[in-house]
């Protein structure tokens, strides 16, 4: 069964010898039913004046095994480095008989390939966990220079980490001094939260964003390292959410105006359920639904006492009204009659005012099952609860793939975007050279990675460079993962590169001493470079 799953060469030869005997038996020599499987499924084909082997099923020639690499290497490139089903579809239209796991094990072998996989997106757990209101508060700034509104260019978004309730402010540039302006009209109609999360941008380190403290010293904050969005991602998809809800806005109401449509736009997110708490940002907040929006949402014995109100006749309400007005009561009867009315509930107009709040706070104003606190409980349990089903399923997939990992294999680094084009590769070949619990160190060609990298963020490679394999690590010195980054999509074999902040003119920098070209994923001023290559 073997042999007939994957033909070889002399197998193919006996194939044939087969087909070309008019019946099986022992006086042919061939066994029966190896003569009847021949006649069912190839045939020979004659007509290029050569015996050539094909399926009876579509006409296709056989693959032998002797062959293999050849058609596949062909299919490969014809389909520009496709996966397994475009293989597997160009190969079906010229050969027949080549099993998908040999597909599988080519594509493995492929360099150009393994290099730009897809990341697979590992379990995160909840590392941030904050119960109450303004305990976090996560900003970023959104980038709308592309449609500026007037002299307004950015928007600040800013977002508590417990009730995921936002705030979103237009801002004419990204300069600290109107973030901290936000941030102040924040603070003083919230209260000051007691962590303030952001990235490693100026404008969110700079002097005047850390003088908020002064007014407020309990205030912590935190900046995020470089290239790292994730660690304050609940702002950074609210950022998405908040720029897609924004062009629907703009497309409902047909306008460019992106300002006038940014307050309507976080409102529906803050009154729009989060499936994170199971509740509505502003429930949480609040304790209460929002108010009514339409006179048709009102609650039917108000909206019938606004509709008698309307029918009843001008004078004789007046009447009412001034009826006690005539008589003469001390002030403090009327006050102790008040208060007594109104503790006790003693007259009916009393008892129709208390049912008219009650069934505005149930309808409206507040929910009925729930106090404000015990809604803030209740997100807080579904928070816990949802971080420890995260930790759990976190801790299953490291501990699967710590066992995967070991020194000497091979792994692929994310290349940040910074560092690479659309066309690079997005992964970094590199060795394990060490290993501690769920943490390794790795060596590229270039040098050894200066800092130490958690499992769920390798990829495991199976085809890597020629000098990888032979590497030895003591003769390699330890570099950035940037410098390796660059290093590797540039090509240089020397390891050299450059992040000059001139025109790179003089040989006192370090490319051009060592004639090594610049590429516009060296530094920011590569328009004024001389030294690329032309």
């Amino acid at each position: 069964m073997r042999e007939k799953s994957m033909i070889t060469l002399p197998f193919y030869n006996r194939i044939i010898h087969s087909l070309k005997q008019k019946k099986g038996g022992k006086k042919t020599g061939i066994d029966s039913k190896f003569y009847l499987w021949c006649k069912l499924h190839f045939k020979i084909d004659y007509s290029v004046g050569v015996e050539i082997l094909c399926s009876s099923k579509n006409g296709n020639r056989i693959a032998v095994v002797e062959h293999y690499y050849q058609i596949l290497q062909e299919a490969h490139l014809k389909t520009g480095h496709g996966g397994r089903d475009k293989m597997r579809h160009e190969i079906t239209q010229h050969y027949y008989w080549i099993p998908s796991k040999i597909i599988d094990s080519f594509l493995s072998t492929c360099m150009s390939c393994q290099v730009r996989r897809p990341l697979k997106l590992h379990v995160i757990p909840t590392a941030i966990i904050s119960l109450g209101f303004m305990t976090r508060l996560q900003m970023d700034l959104i980038d709308m220079r592309t449609r500026p509104d007037g002299e307004f260019k950015w928007i600040l978004h800013c977002r508590d980490h417990f009730t995921k309730y936002s705030w979103a402010y237009a801002l004419p540039s990204k300069e600290a001094r109107y973030v901290a302006e936000s941030l102040l009209q924040l603070f003083f109609q919230f209260g000051s939260c007691k962590i303030l999360q952001s990235d490693n941008g100026k404008k969110f380190t700079a002097q005047i964003i850390k003088d908020l403290k002064i007014k407020w010293p309990q205030l912590v904050i935190l900046n995020g390292r470089p290239r790292h969005p994730q660690s304050q991602g609940l702002v950074e998809r609210g950022n998405s959410t908040l720029c897609d809800i924004l062009g629907k806005f703009m497309q409902d109401r047909d306008t460019s105006h992106w300002v006038s449509c940014l307050l309507p736009a976080i409102y529906s997110m803050n009154t729009s359920l989060a499936q994170g708490i199971k509740h509505t940002p502003f429930e949480v907040v609040f304790g209460q639904r929002p108010r009514i929006e339409d006179e048709d949402d009102l609650p039917p014995s108000i909206r019938k006492q606004l509709e008698d109100a309307a029918d009843t006749d001008v004078p004789e309400m007046e009447d009412n009204i001034s009826a006690p007005l005539l008589q003469s009561t001390p002030v403090d009867q009327q006050i102790a009659s008040t208060h007594s009315n109104t503790t006790n509930n003693l007259t009916s107009d009393n008892n129709v005012k208390k049912n008219i709040l009650d069934e505005t706070s149930a309808s409206n104003l507040g929910l009925a099952e729930f106090s404000h606190a015990a809604i803030r409980s209740k997100v807080a349990d579904v928070c816990l609860t949802r971080a420890a089903r995260q930790q759990t399923a976190h801790k299953v997939d490291m501990q699967l793939l710590q066992e995967k990992c070991k020194v000497g294999d091979f792994a692929g680094l994310q290349i940040h975007k910074v560092d690479r084009t659309n066309t690079n590769p997005r992964l970094l070949p590199c060795i394990i050279i060490e290993k501690e619990d769920e943490q390794v160190k790795l060596s590229c060609i270039h040098g050894i990675i200066d800092q130490w990298w958690t499992v769920n963020m390798l990829v495991g490679l199976s085809a890597v460079p020629h000098e990888l394999v032979h590497l030895k690590v003591d003769d390699i010195q330890k570099i950035s993962m940037i410098t390796a980054s660059k290093l590797y999509v540039r090509g240089a074999v020397n390891g050299v590169c450059c992040s000059c902040k001139g025109g790179c003119k003089t040989k006192q920098r370090a490319c051009k001493k060592n004639q090594v070209f610049c590429s516009t994923k060296c530094h920011k001023n590569i328009a004024c470079c001389k030294n690329i290559e032309k």
